[in-house]
């Protein structure tokens, strides 16, 4: 599927794509919002999603993606909400080690939601950090308040 490369917009939504997410998704490259809510992808995200330059807003919710989150979505410096919950996602929530990207690398992400996958381990302590932006992560029913600085309150759906 090559639909992308004939898109000119900035927010793909609600428009029937089904399928695998097409690995030439980095064609889009002046994409500031991808909401792909309610679609009916399936398989892997592409690691090619870590190519985007410029969304600040990625929305994958409720399609039935499967496999890991890439940890390229690390490249999305100008990222401030990134949903993935409801979907079949598996593995634990990548952050960067030294010579592999991961979500710690969102300083700008307000909200990570990555409530109704498959997701396994806990939630990596690195994925928080004094320079972050973070207001709260969804990851599932529980709430959980941490308090990390008397004026920034986080709230962790586990």
């Amino acid at each position: 599927m090559r639909i992308f490369r004939f898109f000119n917009c900035r927010v793909l939504a609600d428009m029937g794509l089904k399928g695998r997410l097409p690995t030439d998704i980095e064609l889009l490259s002046e994409l500031q919002i991808l909401n792909l809510v309610g679609c009916s992808f399936f398989g892997p995200i592409p690691d090619a999603i870590g190519s985007l330059t410029k969304p600040s807003y990625l929305s994958l919710k409720n399609n039935s993606f499967s496999g890991p989150i890439p940890p390229s979505i690390g490249n999305l410096a100008d990222l401030t909400f990134i949903d993935l919950s409801d979907n079949k996602l598996q593995g634990s929530i990548p952050v960067s080690n030294g010579t592999t990207l991961g979500l710690d690398k969102l300083l700008k992400a307000r909200r990570f939601h990555f409530g109704n996958n498959q997701l396994s381990g806990p939630i990596p302590p690195r994925l928080f950090s004094s320079t972050m932006a973070m207001i709260h992560l969804l990851t599932s029913q529980v709430v959980r308040r941490i308090v990390a600085d008397p004026l920034v309150v986080w709230y962790l759906w586990i």
